[in-house]
């Protein structure tokens, strides 16, 4: 009837000398051919899906496993952070200045109100100690506010130019104007007019309530 039939399956290849019936291959073997030829189609639709399945879990499973590690390690390792980290905090205390230029920079020798103090001091004809007291705390503020590190060996323009160094661009002229003043009272005997002092602790009130 002309009507043809493919089929694709698994079959035992037989040589030359092996030209004999199928009758002679083992029924238990036909039937295991049988059998795998009836799951080839199921196999290769689930595949992907099993495959796809399979690899989300261990993702999931390396992950949780990943996470219990680092976490172990946090656990175990713990007292080693709290060392460097209290190490780390008593450093930055230990390498704060009291004194820098012979100036007295620790916060706890500051007034409340430096701008009001400075202020009296400079009406009292006390014009260098009026200057002197708002560079020093300048200085304290840029070191315990500001972050700043100075050495006790650090000159007045080895501290404007660590300043300016920064990101701090706010403070950079404030800092460097005031360095000038000073230095032209320290060294020069040079006093600014009241105008200008009074333009300084209007600015320092500024940068105090800037940080604060």
């Amino acid at each position: 009837f002309h009507h043809q039939v493919f089929r694709e399956g698994w079959r035992l290849k037989k040589s030359q000398d092996q030209e004999k019936e199928d009758g002679e291959i083992p029924e238990w073997l036909l039937s295991i051919i049988r059998f795998l030829e009836s799951l080839k189609s199921d196999k290769e639709e689930a595949s992907q899906v099993s495959l796809a399945r399979v690899l989300e879990v261990f993702l999931w499973l390396g992950a949780a496993l990943l996470i219990a590690i680092v976490i172990r390690l946090l656990f175990r390792y713990r007292h080693v952070f709290k060392v460097n980290a209290s190490s780390r905090s008593k450093q930055q205390v230990e390498i704060v200045p009291d004194v820098l230029f012979g100036l007295d920079v620790r916060k706890s020798s500051l007034p409340d109100d430096v701008a009001g103090q400075v202020l009296i001091l400079w009406k009292q004809g006390k014009q260098r100690d009026a200057v002197g007291l708002l560079y020093r705390a300048m200085l304290s503020q840029l070191m315990n506010s500001y972050g700043f590190r100075f050495d006790h060996s650090s000159t007045e323009l080895e501290c404007v130019v660590i300043v300016q160094a920064s990101y701090h661009s706010a403070i950079k002229k404030y800092v460097h104007q005031l360095t000038m003043v000073w230095q032209k009272i320290a060294y020069a005997h040079v006093f600014p007019d009241e105008q200008q002092l009074q333009q300084l602790c209007i600015e320092w009130q500024i940068m105090e309530r800037h940080e604060s």
